[in-house]
Order: C-alpha cells, then structure tokens, then sequence
C-alpha cells in the first residue's frame, strides 16, 4: 500500500512543484487519498475513543465511562465522518459536472463560431468569393490593402468590407467594386481586364487578409494564400481568434 502511494504521490508531486512537501502530501491525500484517510481516521479515533479512558486514567482520575457511552461516542464520531465523506463526495460530483460543463460550452461555442474561406470565381463579372463555412454568423468583414508589385509599379487594391455574411452563406467580390490606383500601368503591361492580372498573380502567389467578428464581439484574423493546387485557388494559412 505504501509503495503504491509511494508511485501516485511521485507523479501528483511533479504537477505541484511550487508547493511545499508537507502541503504536497496534505493536497494529494485530500485530492486522491481521502478515502483510505477516512478509514484511518475512524480507526484511530474509534480506539482512542475505547481505550483512551485508561490511558488518561494512569496520569488522572476520570470517572468510568460505560461501554455503551464508548459505543456511542464511536458511532457520533463515524456518522461526523460519514458526514464529511458525503460532503467531499457532492463536492466532486459538482466539480465534474461543472468541468462538464464547461468543456460542452467550449465544444459548442467552437462549432458555433464563423469560418471563412476564400474561392476564386468563375463569373467573368466577379473576381472571389468570400464563404462562411462555419455554423456562426461573420460580422464586420473586412479586407486589408492588398498591394502587388511589378517591377517598380506598387498597385493597391481595395476591397469593400461586409457588414455581415451568414452561416453557409458567401459574398461576391465583383470586379466593379475594386479601386486600383495602377489600373493603367495594369492595362499598359499587355493584361486585358483586372481578372486577368490576378489570375497571373495567383500563379506568383499572395496573401490576402480578413478580419472579422462574431455576435460576442470577439475578433478573427484569417490569411489566405493564393495556391492553385486547391479547388478554391485559395487556402487558409492561418484563421485564429485574436
């Protein structure tokens, strides 16, 4: 029995190092070994309760104390225990079940959260689509300057924002819509329309950026990154909760 506590109380220790030995094996008896130490408890108190009368009766007189009151007191002293067992067991039951809850609520609140995903469009009118895939509505979508260079030429292109995009629901980008500083040098270097010169870059590769929200106000980031090995053109390099 001793070795075996010997092995628990090992790998209890390395989790509370900060902790002192004394409190270490006072924590990992009331977390692990309270049960054993209940039986010990009652076993000692139950002889001191019998046999304590003649033990204090060699340093004093005390008046006798009849088997029934030892019998008594014995059975008050394991019903406090009895007590106390229950008390510690309520109280793991409403721990567990309190983590129980907690991981339901984090699983769902996950699964009920919006993700996007970026796809190239063959509509000749529009250039991408931006897609929830999540079971939680997007709110606030918006894009970052996307700046693509050739040579010397900076070109700057904007996106307009999304005031929200519901679950399984997408948003078109059209090519109406974008502003570009550089669309004659677009043109000047032999590219016919706008969708023409992105879909040469996504050969090059870029990276767009979103940020968006959900309907607790927390805030998202993801990164798309232009790859013609995946169906949409596009994958998602990273989509986190800031």
């Amino acid at each position: 029995m001793f070795e075996q506590y010997k092995k628990d109380f090992a790998k209890y220790k390395k989790k509370s190092l900060d902790e002192k030995p004394s409190r270490q094996h006072a924590n990992f008896v009331w977390r692990k070994r309270y049960k054993q130490a209940l039986w010990i408890f009652f076993g000692f108190g139950a002889l001191c309760i019998i046999f304590g009368e003649f033990i204090v009766g060699i340093f004093m007189s005390i008046a006798n104390i009849t088997f029934a009151e030892k019998m008594s007191g014995v059975i008050l002293y394991g019903t406090a225990l009895i007590i106390f067992w229950y008390t510690r067991e309520t109280y793991d039951l409403k721990q567990g079940q309190r983590k129980e809850f907690h991981e339901v609520k984090k699983q769902t609140d996950y699964e009920m959260r919006p993700y996007l995903r970026l796809q190239w469009s063959t509509n000749n009118d529009n250039l991408f689509q931006i897609v929830n895939d999540g079971r939680g509505i997007a709110i606030d979508v918006r894009f970052k300057k996307l700046k693509l260079y050739d040579q010397n030429l900076e070109n700057i292109f904007k996106f307009k924002s999304r005031p929200s995009i519901r679950p399984n629901g997408f948003s078109d980008i059209t090519l109406i819509e974008l502003w570009s500083g550089a669309y004659e040098g677009i043109l000047e270097q032999g590219h016919a329309n706008i969708k023409s010169y992105f879909e040469t870059w996504i050969n090059h590769g870029f990276d767009i950026t979103v940020t968006y929200k959900d309907i607790e106000d927390r805030n998202y980031t993801v990164i798309f990154a232009a790859d013609k090995t995946y169906n949409d053109w596009f994958k998602i390099k990273e989509q986190k909760l800031n």
